[in-house]
């Protein structure tokens, strides 16, 4: 089970700093966005809170406890590193029969809190967010909604009051993904959406396909 933010606090401030390799990485990587991520390490270091680098920063809250639970995982040497490895841009694509199924998964027994995201629901941006950084795809919003009410995932349009979803029923649904993994043909098989209520938010666009 992934870390809780408060968790992820705690642990990083038992951590000891070794601004001595941040020294070196900060000379070796004159990349802006490195540089914001070891500066935010830094002002955390020297005694200021979250919410101070987040508007020193001008950074989400999200982004802060990702990049701080780099060093509580893996430690500040090696965390420290990660954060200074320059990025690789994503790859565009589809997410395969296995990719949408762990994707369900995630829904069904995660919460946005366990991926250092606030919200209590997901939501396409969140879902977008984490299939780059599971997967290091980018997809479209209105791709997740396709796989999710593909799956008997779904939304009351017009307003946010959602009802209980049937966890059950899409828990079986989610087992019947992972199965047409290996027998693709058989995904058009997967009846259309039915029960009413999720905790997905509204699409926010109509571009993409699933």
């Amino acid at each position: 089970m992934m870390a809780k933010p408060h968790e992820i606090a705690h642990k990083f401030a038992t951590l000891a700093p070794n601004t001595e390799l941040l020294d070196k990485l900060w000379h070796k990587y004159p990349s802006e966005y490195i540089r914001t991520r070891l500066r935010a390490i830094r002002l955390l270091w020297q005694g200021n809170s979250r919410q101070d680098v987040i508007e020193t920063l001008d950074i989400g809250h999200s982004t802060i406890m990702r990049w701080m639970r780099l060093l509580v995982e893996h430690g500040v040497d090696a965390g420290l590193r990660r954060l200074a490895t320059p990025k690789k841009a994503p790859k565009a694509g589809k997410l395969s029969y296995a990719q949408q199924a762990a994707l369900i998964e995630i829904i069904e027994q995660k919460n946005p809190s366990d991926y250092g995201f606030e919200q209590h629901i997901f939501t396409g941006a969140i879902l977008v967010k984490i299939v780059e950084q599971e997967w290091g795809m980018t997809v479209s919003d209105q791709t997740i909604y396709n796989i999710l009410q593909r799956n008997r995932f779904s939304y009351q349009r017009g307003h946010r009051d959602y009802e209980p979803a049937d966890l059950d029923e899409q828990h079986v649904y989610g087992e019947r993904l992972k199965k047409s993994s290996k027998h693709p043909k058989r995904a058009k098989n997967v009846s259309s959406l039915t029960n009413s209520g999720s905790r997905i938010d509204q699409p926010s666009s109509t571009a993409g396909h699933a």
